[in-house]
């Protein structure tokens, strides 16, 4: 074993009826469990795996105290979830069980940058760990920023109030398992939080970086792009996971019986697999098409999250699946694509690639 720690649940809506002790006990990276002991709260009398946890934490509306330098961390004030190491970058990922979904209005509109009217719901203190509050969180009915997630980094930009008198820049946007995206910027004054959460209920205005949802959306559409050209190969590699990131964005392919194999360790069969599927999906860069979003149902007003998983796909040279990200117009203006490298990644198939101009 690596390592374990204990923890302490409380269930915000009666911590006098609602406790449970944690024994967690680390197996190694994939195998790791918390075992839930009931104290007459009937929450959870079995283990559960550490990304069954989130569910739990937001079922309960969890409020944890860790006392560990695990990987498993505390995710703060409004009942939350315990959240993987990599979180504690961008904040803390937790639910809002007083927030209805976000309309996420870059679903029906990716090219738009600007959202003159949006509603704040809630302004909220983001925790570094030992540090006390370090950013500001704010809550909207509706927004324009991509949050990170699906492969996609979040868009950058600034929420300010329509009388202009505050402004936060936002760095990250995280969603919540419950569909509500905080929208998270650096806290610059002692009075900043209570300035912002005297001005709840009222109407905000939203901006992102053009350029950078621009480049995120290129390297979205390149990444199903590439897809489009496995498929017109015939290798019947299966899409299972995909980074479509500017410092590096790779797809994961998986193999099935059907599949084209490669020799990683032939170097010459590796390269002329690259040259071909760089070749292919360049060609389909300068033919050129839309970018086609179609849904199942209504969109009107913006889907939420859970309505996209459900009714949003994209089509890209033919190549059609599920989809939440931000697209561009026509694949012409990926520009290009350049494969940098070829080789197995647990058990699967990773292409790495970037966009050129």
């Amino acid at each position: 074993m690596d390592g374990s720690f204990s923890a302490r649940f409380t269930c915000l809506s009666s911590p006098n009826s609602c406790t449970a002790d944690s024994q967690h006990i680390a197996r190694g990276n994939q195998r790791q469990s918390v075992a839930i002991v009931d104290h007459g709260s009937n929450l959870v009398g079995k283990p559960v795996w550490r990304r069954d946890a989130w569910q739990f934490a937001s079922r309960f509306g969890i409020q944890a105290t860790l006392s560990s330098k695990s990987n498993i961390a505390l995710c703060g004030l409004f009942g939350l979830a315990l959240v993987r190491q990599r979180a504690r970058r961008d904040g803390r990922r937790r639910s809002c069980r007083r927030c209805v979904p976000t309309r996420l209005l870059y679903l029906t509109d990716s090219q738009t940058c600007t959202l003159p009217v949006a509603r704040l719901l809630r302004a909220e203190a983001v925790e570094a760990e030992g540090q006390g509050p370090a950013q500001l969180a704010l809550i909207l009915d509706s927004t324009i920023f991509h949050p990170q997630g699906g492969g996609q980094p979040a868009d950058h930009g600034t929420i300010q109030t329509l009388d202009q008198s505050f402004a936060l820049d936002i760095s990250s946007a995280m969603l919540s398992l419950d569909g509500v995206v905080r929208h998270v910027g650096k806290l610059t004054g002692s009075d900043d939080l209570a300035a912002w959460e005297r001005h709840v209920g009222q109407e905000v205005r939203l901006s992102i970086n053009a350029v950078w949802r621009a480049e995120c959306a290129r390297y979205h559409s390149a990444g199903h792009l590439l897809d489009a050209a496995c498929k017109r190969l015939g290798l019947q590699w299966q899409a299972v996971k995909g980074r479509h990131f500017p410092d590096g964005a790779y797809n994961d392919y998986k193999l099935i019986p059907q599949s084209r194999r490669v020799d990683m360790t032939c170097e010459e069969e590796k390269q002329r697999l690259m040259a071909e599927l760089e070749q292919v999906a360049n060609e389909l860069v300068r033919t050129g098409g839309a970018a086609t979003v179609s849904y199942e149902g209504s969109q009107a007003g913006g889907l939420t999250a859970a309505e996209s998983r459900e009714q949003r796909r994209v089509e890209i040279a033919g190549y059609n699946m599920p989809c939440g990200g931000t697209h561009v117009r026509d694949v012409l203006e990926i520009g290009g694509i350049a494969i940098r490298k070829l080789r197995h990644k647990k058990g699967n198939i990773r292409l790495s690639y970037t966009v050129i101009d």
